[in-house]
């Protein structure tokens, strides 16, 4: 599907989306799937492309839902996340009948505190399949929704737990300015989701990078999903992948400017509505401005009021046992209407949250 991807690679690329309809074991398809994969997995994950693999889906949370698949077993039915982790990890659980055990960032650090999911693996040991951690997360776009830690890495290796890493977004602008979770350097991850899409503006390219040769070798008890890309549904991705190659080739620094350029504009929205006293629940690390709201009703009336003067926001729910924390979002991503905002249009949204928040009066008690 075409999104902002550059019109004239599109059309240069045109031929491997009807090539790919008659024939998917063409071998020019499947040295394009794996060099895009290679890309990736040299650049974005902890491993060489001799140990690892990948498979090429329709986006991230796609990828999400396969690597709960892949690690669920007969005797492992338990996935651990966070209250940050994408709803994805959530809706694979429920279809695929996994128990997910969400445990609580700590409100202050957004950090799951490391004796609570210590605690959590000795309490439930071989009956875990999978950890996940959020590097980059969607709400808040902070580094890690669960620190770096080598006792977690320790009782994982001894139960033998899979962990997961979800960088669908923040791990590409995370990386790239030099600013990511430790966890994308840790060989003992079992895999990595990675968006590429929202940056090569083409969809049908989300990706699940897993260590090991092979899917068997990884996930032995995965039969259905030995090899065949055909299996998964992901046999028409071709276009988005031979376009990805096309713009990665024509310009080497292409990812580092797209990050960049992101950072640099959610710094600026940062630092607009800093100069109005209207506060972030935590800085910007990455392309996501994530803005404080009083309560769940004050944040859907801003984003009301706001989508009013044409600026459309997502908000924030981060619901723990004893707190809740709200607010909307701005996630800057490299399609042409974030970085092509001039200063005058981040003046004019800023201008309308300034607007909004004033004119919610607040109520009596």
């Amino acid at each position: 599907m075409l999104s902002y991807a550059p019109i004239s690679t599109v059309k240069k690329c045109l031929g491997f989306a009807f090539l790919n309809l008659v024939d998917d074991s063409n071998c020019e398809i499947k040295t394009m799937r794996n060099n895009f994969i290679n890309y990736f997995i040299y650049n974005f994950s902890p491993w060489n492309a001799k140990n690892s693999r990948g498979i090429v889906f329709s986006g991230g949370s796609e990828a999400n839902e396969a690597s709960l698949y892949l690690s669920r077993t007969k005797t492992k039915n338990i996935v651990v996340a966070s209250n940050l982790s994408h709803t994805s990890i959530a809706n694979g659980c429920q279809k695929l009948k996994l128990k997910l055990i969400s445990l609580d960032v700590n409100p202050r650090t957004f950090l799951v505190d490391e004796a609570q999911i210590l605690k959590t693996i000795l309490k439930y040991r071989s009956k875990i399949s999978l950890i996940i951690i959020t590097a980059g997360t969607t709400q808040l776009g902070s580094k890690e929704d669960i620190g770096y830690s080598k006792k977690l890495i320790a009782l994982c290796q001894k139960y033998k737990i899979r962990i997961h890493v979800d960088g669908a977004y923040g791990a590409i602008v995370m990386r790239l300015i030099n600013n990511y979770s430790k966890w994308l350097d840790e060989k003992s991850i079992s895999s990595v989701t990675i968006d590429p899409h929202k940056f090569l503006g083409i969809m049908g390219c989300g990706l699940l990078l897993f260590r090991g040769k092979s899917i068997s070798q990884n996930c032995p008890e995965a039969i259905y999903y030995q090899g065949k890309n055909t299996f998964w549904g992901t046999t028409r991705s071709s276009l988005a992948v031979a376009v990805g190659l096309e713009i990665i080739k024509n310009n080497k620094n292409y990812f580092q400017k797209q990050a960049l350029t992101c950072l640099k504009k959610a710094k600026g929205i940062e630092s607009t509505l800093g100069k109005q006293g209207i506060n972030l629940i935590n800085p910007v690390n990455s392309g996501i401005v994530p803005i404080k709201a009083k309560n769940q009703r004050h944040a859907k009336l801003l984003i009301n009021l706001i989508g009013n003067k044409g600026f459309k926001l997502s908000p924030i729910a981060i619901k723990g046992k004893d707190y809740g924390i709200y607010g909307l979002r701005i996630t800057v991503t490299p399609r042409p209407i974030f970085l092509n905002l001039s200063k005058k249009i981040i003046a004019g949204l800023c201008q309308a949250i300034t607007q909004s928040f004033q004119s919610i009066k607040p109520r009596n008690p």
